[in-house]
């Protein structure tokens, strides 16, 4: 995991009305004595510290934006970190004390920000390990893939030493963003809501920011970049997933992904009637017909206890509650029409 060296070279690394619903109400008018039959539609549309900031954004006024995210591989996306760090130090460091170092050299991107991050753990390390460190500085002269720091101590002596060790480089953000949850019920016309944990102090101190996209079957979804996202009809069976980046500029200094680990269903829809038409001759006697097709977005449901009203100016017929409607004298020189609520 490390290796002593004794010599150094390099450069620097460089978001009346329900969602809508449609309630339509047909009728179907056939004037007595005038051959003439209509069809109208009515539609109503309708933690103090470094872990305090738990992030739940609200789709309301002054919440916090976020940007589009555009459709890129993560693997591409995220700058890699060096390999390799190499320490250059003047003080009597015991090898029996090195090795612990070698737990905390993990990153998952390899920004200057990330680089710095770096530094500060291993400066911490040396302090909690009580070793007489004073300050630990980014050589901006590293070679490639490497970074490089100086160790300066308050019991530096004239002979100069490097030691290298390995940099893993982790799938997740943890570390910056530990925590990504999508909760909420799997069902069109519903709401999933992100929650997460960013490390703020990071983010306020590198002026970074955060963004969200939602996707479905890995394809961001426009406009969805919200902490709460209402699920669509063409969610259904897809796979819905959220990710979350830290973002400065352009460059990415951390990401998470999650997926929803539920199947999405199709919301229960009111069914309809479609291609309504009245047949019929329009004498005394005569009997017309109303004829539809159901429909139902809902493939298990079948046609039940349809309602249909026969009327007369727009006033029910007593009785007159089928699919078949017999003319009778009282209707001549008025507006007849049928209403169907499938």
């Amino acid at each position: 995991m490390f290796r002593d060296f004794n010599h150094h070279s390099g450069r620097r690394l460089g978001d009346l009305a329900k969602a809508t619903e449609l309630f339509t109400q047909k009728r179907f008018v056939l004037l007595n004595k005038i051959r003439t039959m209509s069809l109208s539609f009515q539609h109503i549309n309708g933690v103090n510290g470094m872990w305090r900031l738990l992030y739940n954004l609200m789709m309301g006024a002054g919440v916090m934006a976020m940007a589009f995210i555009p459709h890129t591989a993560y693997a591409a996306s995220c700058k890699a970190p060096p390999e390799k760090m190499q320490l250059h130090f003047g003080f009597d460091w015991p090898i029996t004390e090195r090795g612990g170092l070698a737990d905390v050299l993990t990153l998952q991107c390899g920004e200057p920000e990330n680089i710095d991050r770096l530094r500060q753990r291993v400066d911490a390390y040396f302090r909690l390990a009580g070793l007489p460190v004073e300050q630990v500085t980014w050589r901006e002269d590293s070679q490639p893939n490497i970074a490089e720091f100086e160790i300066a101590t308050s019991q530096d002596t004239a002979q100069q030493r490097a030691i290298m060790f390995d940099i893993i480089r982790v799938a997740r953000g943890d570390a910056l963003i530990p925590i990504l949850q999508i909760s909420g019920p799997p069902q069109a016309g519903q709401e999933l809501t992100a929650r997460f944990v960013v490390n703020q102090e990071f983010v306020a101190n590198v002026g970074a920011r955060v963004e969200l996209q939602w996707r479905r079957d890995g394809q961001a979804i426009e406009e969805a970049f919200r902490a709460r996202y209402r699920l669509q009809d063409g969610d259904v069976d897809a796979a819905i997933s959220a990710d979350i980046m830290v973002k400065s500029g352009a460059r990415i200094l951390a990401h998470r992904q999650v997926s929803f680990d539920k199947s999405i269903a199709m919301a229960e829809k009111k069914p309809e009637a479609l291609e309504v038409a009245i047949r019929g001759v329009p004498k005394i006697g005569q009997r017309l017909e109303l004829e539809y097709i159901f429909s139902d977005a809902n493939p298990e449901d079948r046609e039940k206890d349809s309602r249909i009203i026969w009327l007369r100016d727009n006033f029910s017929i007593p009785g007159a509650k089928g699919r078949s409607y017999q003319i009778v004298r009282d209707d001549v020189g008025h507006i007849l029409s049928a209403q169907i609520v499938p």
